[in-house]
């Protein structure tokens, strides 16, 4: 996944249901932050909160009829915020989409979840400083 603006160049950034298909996902983390002037807003992401992050294989065709599979990581919630947050931004709100799935091997079900960062660049009342 390439980043195609400048650090701190649009003062919304939306990531939707496409974090968890990043190899590297805590690059990709960080520079989603370093792209936000104000505002990262990152949607759809599964998570658990008692295993750690983990991978799956995901199988569309079983469900959809895609003739592919594909890796995704289940992110630890905590993992996810503190890999966020030490990129200097602020977690503002949480939204639960209700995307819950059990994965096979898992202890727990993933919920579909949602959150909206200010980052360091955004004063408290939500204006660039």
């Amino acid at each position: 996944m390439t980043l195609l603006v400048s650090p701190a160049a649009m003062t919304l950034v939306v990531a939707s249901s496409s974090l968890q298909y990043a190899a590297d996902w805590r690059d990709i983390a960080g520079r989603l932050v370093k792209s936000a002037k104000q505002w990262l807003f990152i949607a759809r992401l599964p998570l658990v909160r008692r295993s750690p992050t983990f991978v799956v294989v995901q199988r569309p065709y079983l469900s959809v009829g895609y003739q592919t599979e594909y890796l995704s990581w289940i992110f630890n919630r905590d993992e996810l915020i503190a890999r966020i947050t030490g990129s200097g931004a602020t977690l503002e709100r949480e939204f639960i989409s209700g995307e819950n799935m059990q994965y096979a091997g898992s202890q727990e079900i993933s919920e579909g979840t949602g959150f909206l960062f200010r980052t360091s660049t955004a004063s408290a009342n939500g204006s660039a400083t």
